[in-house]
Order: C-alpha cells, then structure tokens, then sequence
C-alpha cells in the first residue's frame, strides 16, 4: 500500500495547480463565474462550442451556418477543433453560452491528468509504483513550459487526445497480455473520446496499430481478433455523426501564406540550446532526460520479453517526436500542427522512462553503501555548476511547480469599453469591418466572442483560416491587398457587397486610407486597448443586407436568417424576380415559404457564391435555414 501515498499526493497536487490556473488565490470565484477564458484561442473554442451545442441539441449534428462574420460561412470540426470538448460541455448544460462550463471542463480535464496516467501505466503491464513515477512525469511535462504553452494556446483537445490514445495503448496491451471484457471497455470508451476530441491524432496513431496487430494478433485464436476489432471500428463509428462533415469540409481550411524563414534541424537546435535561460534549461533539459530514459525503457522492455509492448510505445513515441521536429523545421507540416506533437509526445514517453528509472533505484539499492552518496554528491555538484553557470537558481521553473501562471479570464475594463462603444455607435442594419492584428498564439483571441457581446454582425475578428476570411481586413492590407491599392470605387463596390456600415482600423495605414476615402465619415476615436488605438469609421452608405431588390433583417443566427417585406426586382425580362442577399451560399440551405426558390448566385470578387432569392411577388416572411 506504500504506493498509495504518493499518488493521493500526487492527485492532491494536481487538484492544487488546476485551482491556480484560474485564480492565483485557490478560492474558486474565477473558476465558478461566467466571465469568459480568452487566453490563446479559447475564446474562439467557447463560440464554436456554443454554436456547435445548439445544433447538436437542434438536429444531432456539430455543423452549422454561422452569418455572425464574414457575410457566413460553416462552422465545420476542421478549422477549429478545440472547440469540440467546449460543444460537449456547452451542450451538457443545455446548449447555453456559458463560460462557466467550459472552465469547469478545462479544470475536470487537468484533475483528470494522473488519473488517466495512472491507469494507463497499470494497463501497460507496469506496477503500482513503477505507474506512480509514470504519473509524476507525466505532470512534470503537464506542468511544464511546452505543457503550459500548449495549454493557453487552447490545445485542450490534442492534450486531452495523446491521454486517451495512451490509455487505449494500455488496454490493447492489457487485451494482448489477459483478453477479456475489461480492456476491451477501456479500448472502445478511450478510443470513442480520443477520435471526438482529435481525429488527425487518432489517424496517426493508426500505424502503430498496426504493428500492434501483426505481431500479437497471430499469437491468438480467431475469437481473439473479432471483439478487438469491432471495439475500435465501433469507436470510430460512435463519431460518424460528425466525422463525415469533417471529411466533407477539408476544402474550407486555407494554408496560411508565410514570409518566415524555417530553420535546418542543425540552426533549430543550436539556437534552441543557446538562447535558453536556466529555466527553459530545466525545461528543455527534462524534455531530452525523458526522452533518453523512454529508449533505454524500450530496451528493457524489449530485453524482458515485453516486445509488443516496446513496438507499440516506441514507434507511438518516435513517430510523434519526429513529427513534432519535423514540424519545427518545416512549413507545410507546421500549418497543420504538427510541431504541437511535442507534449503528446513526452505523455507516451512516461511509461519506458518510468521503467527505466525503477531499474535504476533498484540498481543504486543492490549496490554498495558508497554508490548513493556518490551519486547524490553528482547531483548537487551539477546544481551548483548550474548556479555557477547562470548566476542564479531556477526560481521561474520551481515556482510553477507551485504556482502557474493563471489563464486570462474575463474581458476586462478596456475590452468592455471598447464592445459598449461599438454598441452605442452602431446598429444591425450593417455589418461592421473589424481590422484583424497580428498575434502570437499565446496571445488572447477575444474578438471571436464580439457577436454574442455586443449583437452585431461582423466582417473580420474571426480567429479561422478558412476560404470565407479571404475578404478581411488585416493589418492594412483588404481581401489580400494593401489598401494603398484600393480605389474609392473599389471601396464603395465591396463595402456594398458585404453590407460594411462601420469600419474599426487599426494600422495607420488603414486610418490614413478611410480618412481620405469620401465613402467614410470622419473617424472617430475608440477606447484604446493594450496602448493601440483604434478609429471607428462610420460609412455614408444607406445599410442594406440585399444587392438585389429589397428585404429587411429580423435576426440572424446559427439557426436561421428571417428576413421581412422581400420585394423582388425583374431582371432580364424574367417572369420571376429576385432578391439577392449579402450573404454567403452553403450547400443544405432551405427557405420558406414553398413559393421562394434559393440558389447560389457567383461573384467574380468572392470565390464564395451568394444567395440568390427567386419569386413573383413580395413576401411578408421568408426564414432561410440550412440543413
């Protein structure tokens, strides 16, 4: 029972850091209140989270027409799919915006760490204590620089996925070593949440499978393969409500366009070392002791008869190290995350380091009396030469390990000022181009909640590289040119295309360039916010959501656009007319009345098509919504 105490030690810990992560005092207000988590990209997982527990409550689907940014466009599981454990949640309390839920969420999952980690250790044929030390490292790469980054970036889902993916190698060990019920529960439960939470890593991870299955699966009878198979073909299927628009949407997601110049791996790991500080020193020095523990734990295991078990953790623990690395050094592989693999990486690693560890102790027990002190007199003599080295101690690193840095929650004073002058000076007949800002991924992405705040539609703000953004305003350059570009004509045609009303800038270019523009009012000033100030540029434009013809917006949301009072226009002697909407065609929209047809409509400027209204006279209500 030794082997208890240290991990209700451990749990205890873990319980201790979550309640940090949302309030430096521990008491549970920041964590229990509805003020939102903007950190890194959660605040973009919260409003698709919102949007997607709507629909999942509606029609049983996570895909939904959003026409809050960007004239529409589909929420689909591609672009964003941290926002799926958000949907879970969201969708539990009952489809609500509640911030509370999703941070709730976030602090169940990192409760959760040493639970899954342990459990995963003890399915992997390690013991209790041995799955203990397992435990200690995984938190240690939890808790961790590349840990913590990953986690205010709002990776939630891949961190959540490597943890139920580890768990599943545990119970496909465990079904190898004792088939039975229980492994198989493990594998289909951990393999069903894992392919909800990050499919891309679910597939990668199916290589490994593989080598699993040809080098146990001949050892075993027939009635071995059927219930192993159906498990996981079943956990796949457990998604299929989703997972075909996943598929179905790839053409959505847009590669970014960077100028960056991407290192050699000599370049990445000179600088990596040079440029580190004594605390990243730990960081890193801990990374390559894991991993450096984790092959000599293959070995061991591979020498003690355990083969499948060293295939299956190595090829699992090399392949994701080596896309992670890969991903530093190489573009295409970075625009799809893959140098975010790192921390999933060191969660399979946990399990050979710990063994080798073990060994070690065990090692340093059967040895003489001197051999302890020698290497504790090691020990202390590198943490002096560390001191020595850097002239201080690595007070950083050791006080995350107590304390961590919380996560951003709440807008605060100058973002509520910024949203409440937008409403004043503003209205829903138009839409309102917000200027987009260059930011880091640690960075909070907080505009995405701008529509639910302050009930306005907007071109811009949206955290997405997706096809339907290509029309945004981005740090002074609009639909991919500089606005040094554009003439006033060009001006007025777009911002009648999208129905722009007011236009928030930043840049100084921006502010120079609609300053001159006659189709804007003279700008006014906005609250400044992080020392930059933005102008507001109402437009002289008469607001409407038609191109052709005419029609008022009643609201628009993720269940449906109603529009009031359609008169359609005659064009080219048709006995029909049309309306023509400034709004973005999706396929499975539907419309009623009967009597009105919709169809797409192609504009030479948008490589997205519009929405084209078709009937012979005016209609009190149309409601468009989208299947």
């Amino acid at each position: 029972m030794f082997w208890l105490l240290p991990l209700v030690g451990l749990l205890g810990w873990q319980v201790w850091q979550t309640l940090a992560l949302f309030d430096a005092s521990r008491d549970g207000r920041q964590l229990l209140n509805d003020a939102p988590l903007i950190s890194g990209r959660h605040a973009l997982h919260l409003y698709h989270g919102f949007l997607g527990a709507q629909t999942l409550l509606d029609q049983g689907r996570l895909t939904c027409f959003d026409p809050a940014f960007n004239a529409g466009y589909p929420k689909t599981p591609v672009f964003d799919p941290g926002s799926r454990p958000a949907e879970l949640a969201l969708a539990l309390a009952g489809g609500k915006f509640s911030p509370r839920a999703y941070k709730i969420t976030i602090a169940v999952l990192s409760i959760g760490v040493p639970v899954l980690l342990y459990l995963a250790g003890r399915l992997a044929g390690l013991c209790r204590g041995i799955a203990v030390l397992a435990v200690f490292l995984g938190q240690l790469a939890w808790w961790g620089q590349y840990g913590q980054e990953s986690l205010r970036a709002g990776h939630v889902d891949l961190l959540f996925a490597a943890l139920l993916l580890l768990v599943q190698c545990g119970g496909l060990l465990q079904y190898h070593k004792q088939p039975g019920l229980f492994p198989l529960v493990v594998v289909f439960l951990s393999g069903m949440f894992a392919w909800f939470c990050h499919p891309v890593l679910a597939l990668l991870l199916i290589p490994a499978f593989f080598v699993y299955y040809f080098t146990a699966g001949p050892r075993h009878q027939l009635i071995w393969h059927a219930p192993l198979l159906g498990g996981l073909l079943s956990a796949i299927a457990a998604n299929s409500f989703w997972l075909s628009d996943w598929v179905r949407y790839w053409w959505i997601r847009v590669p970014l366009v960077s100028e960056r110049q991407w290192p050699n791996a000599g370049e990445l790991l000179y600088s990596w070392w040079r440029t580190a500080d004594v605390n990243q020193l730990l960081d890193r020095g801990l990374l390559v002791g894991v991993f450096g523990c984790a092959m000599i734990g293959l070995l061991i295991l591979q020498r003690t008869g355990r083969r499948v078990a060293a295939w299956q953790l190595g090829l699992t623990t090399l392949g994701l190290l080596s896309l992670s690395l890969a991903g530093m050094t190489w573009e295409p592989l970075a625009q799809i995350g893959s140098d975010n693999l790192l921390v999933p990486a060191l969660f399979f690693a946990t399990v050979p380091a710990s063994l080798t560890l073990a060994y070690l102790l065990l090692w340093m027990r059967q040895r003489p009396a001197w051999v302890v002190p020698t290497v504790a007199a090691v020990v202390l003599s590198g943490g002096v030469s560390v001191y020595l080295a850097f002239d201080k101690w690595p007070t950083e690193w050791l006080a995350r390990l107590q304390q961590p840095t919380p996560l951003e929650i709440g807008l605060g004073e100058e973002r509520e000022q910024l949203l409440l002058a937008l409403q004043e000076q503003t209205s829903e007949i138009g839409r309102i181009l917000w200027e987009n800002q260059p930011q880091g991924i640690q960075q909070p992405r907080w505009t995405s909640l701008m529509p639910l705040l302050t009930k306005r539609l907007f071109v811009g703000g949206l955290d997405a590289d997706i096809e339907h953004s290509c029309a945004s305003l981005c740090d002074g350059t609009l639909a991919g040119r500089s606005l040094s570009e554009w003439t006033d004509a060009e001006l007025d045609a777009y911002c009648q295309r999208y129905n722009i009303g007011w236009i928030v800038c930043w840049s100084a270019i921006g502010q120079q360039r609609f300053s001159r523009w006659p189709g804007a009012l003279p700008g006014t000033k906005l609250p400044p916010l992080d020392g930059k100030q933005a102008q507001l540029f109402p437009l002289r434009r008469k607001p409407s959501f038609t191109l052709v013809g005419s029609a008022r917006l009643i609201s628009a949301d993720s269940r449906g656009v109603m529009l009031a009072d359609a008169r359609p226009v005659p064009v080219n002697g048709e006995s029909e007319g049309q309306v023509l909407l400034s709004l973005h065609y999706q396929a499975g929209m539907r419309v009623r009345p009967a009597r009105v047809r919709l169809e797409r409509a192609m504009d030479c400027q948008d490589p997205i098509p519009f929405v084209r209204l078709r009937l012979k006279e005016p209609a009190g209500r149309i409601y468009i919504t989208w299947d």
